[in-house]
């Protein structure tokens, strides 16, 4: 698995530490799985395949897996990093014997009475302490790194933000800072908001202790830009922006879509000292896969890697999982997705990006370059262009828009046109070469090709006859909507 993985030109492999509750190594700390009673059926969409728990059970009994993938890992020069789940301790069969034999560090409700199976609260020393014992452990077999993560099998309730989180510990402090008790606030009020954000310290304070026992070692955390936010955190709360700009994280990970702007803005929160990655499923849960499984899922994995790609701020792609890979030999098709990619690769002529509303006669049209927030494309015979800063040759023209007006078919072909000018005053139509193709990408962004152009100049625009108000494509930022590139030699 590691010399393939190497071969295919995989930097880093997540092994994972956490099986719900119980862990995957022989540990001396944790609870160590012991096989899952689930058994047959195919695994994850794959025909062919029954579930593996039983294959890790003999592992176990035989091997240290972990010491061995480190080894293999490192044999081929690939990173292997402990992942581990934060909120993820229970799940039928598959529970941690100590935190269950102490319910009370399970999130509480407001009344103290009902707990949510598998959420430890790490407002309790004793949940950090055991915790961290875990990670001393881990960090001992020479693993290059650990990455957290909030992906979760507990039974979590509808709105557990609000609902649940109410431990004593937790309570107390927040009534000795603000002198309000928590469990009184509405759901939908501030002061909650406010307490959500309170209970997210906890989170941070340990994996600070995490990263003073690492001695180095880089930690990773992964979150959804809902999880993000107080406002819409449905389960926990990540502070993204404390561990970043306090040093406490190298890395968070996206679990969920997530715009160029904003990852931009994470990593200028430390000066562009962290990296950010986006996690992508292999297999997409709930789709059905239709024809070959190889060629559906190598599909799927271009869609996928080619959406990284074409940020230019991401620094990488986590692909789950690595099952897929074994079992439908994908690991070249991983290797020719990349390779086409990479050779694909031209940076966007700088530009400065400008539109013109309600562009009747476009031969007249100036742009406006006074540009703030999103822009959509199709909306009052907009035009929307580029100031190249002097004339040079364009190849390619790519229209990006993001969900949930992302669709690049609502775009007709007799309705969009390109003009160029020299001066902004007066453009001329273009009237050369040009293929267009289009594409919605796995983050559900849209995108427009503009292909095979043959032109020279410095202000490029692309018109759209189109007198509505309700668009289809449109960027969450406006200069995202329009690139330029230099002809392919």
């Amino acid at each position: 698995m590691c010399r393939k993985s190497a071969q295919a030109g995989v930097k880093r492999i997540l092994y994972r530490i956490s099986a719900c509750g119980e862990v995957t190594y022989p540990s001396k700390v944790m609870t160590v799985f012991n096989g899952d009673p689930r058994a047959g059926g195919e695994h994850y969409g794959l025909p062919g395949t029954t579930y593996v728990c039983d294959r890790l059970k003999e592992c176990l009994e035989r091997w240290d897996p972990l010491k061995l993938t480190v080894e293999a890992g490192h044999r081929y020069g690939v990173q292997v990093w402990a992942w581990i789940t934060l909120y993820d301790s229970y799940f039928p069969n598959l529970q941690d014997k100590y935190l269950d034999a102490h319910p009370q560090f399970w999130w509480a409700s407001r009344d103290g009475k009902s707990f949510i199976r598998g959420v430890p609260c790490y407002a309790y020393p004793e949940v950090v302490n055991y915790r961290l014992a875990e990670a001393r452990e881990v960090l001992a077999y020479g693993v290059d790194g650990i990455y957290y993560s909030i992906r979760s099998h507990a039974p979590w309730p509808a709105n557990a933000s609000v609902q649940y989180g109410f431990n004593e510990p937790v309570v107390r402090a927040y009534r000795e800072r603000y002198g309000k008790d928590p469990r009184q606030f509405r759901p939908d009020s501030l002061d909650m908001l406010r307490f959500i954000k309170f209970r997210g310290q906890y989170l941070v304070e340990f994996l600070r202790r995490v990263k003073e026992e690492s001695k180095g070692k880089p930690l990773a955390i992964n979150f959804s830009v809902a999880s993000a936010n107080p406002a819409t955190a449905e389960r926990v709360y990540v502070d993204v922006d404390r561990l970043v700009q306090e040093g406490i994280v190298d890395e968070v990970c996206s679990l969920s879509p997530i715009s160029d702007a904003e990852v931009a803005r994470i990593k200028l929160l430390r000066d562009d000292s962290v990296k950010v990655t986006v996690w992508r499923n292999v297999w997409a849960w709930g789709q059905q896969v239709e024809g070959d499984p190889k060629q559906w899922h190598a599909r799927r994995l271009a869609r996928l890697i080619e959406d990284v790609y074409l940020s230019p701020y991401v620094d990488g792609v986590c692909l789950h999982e690595q099952l897929h890979f074994e079992v439908l030999d994908l690991y070249q098709e991983l290797r020719r997705i990349v390779e086409q990619q990479r050779a694909a690769q031209v940076e966007a002529l700088p530009a400065r990006f400008g539109y013109v509303d309600d562009d009747r006669d476009p031969s007249k049209g100036r742009l406006s370059f006074a540009t703030r927030g999103g822009c959509a494309f199709d909306y009052k015979n907009r035009s929307v262009g580029l100031d190249l800063g002097q004339a040079v040759r364009v190849g390619e023209l790519r229209l990006f828009a993001n969900p949930p007006a992302s669709n690049p078919w609502a775009i007709k072909d007799k309705l969009l046109s390109i003009w160029y000018s020299d001066d902004n005053k007066t453009y001329k139509r273009y009237t050369g070469p040009m293929k267009i193709e289009r594409k919605r990408l796995a983050s559900g962004r849209g995108l427009i090709y503009l292909k095979g152009l043959d032109l020279k100049a410095r202000y490029v625009k692309v018109h759209y006859e189109y007198s509505g108000t309700k668009w289809s494509f449109s960027a969450r930022r406006a200069a995202d909507l329009l690139k330029a590139y230099p002809p392919r030699e």
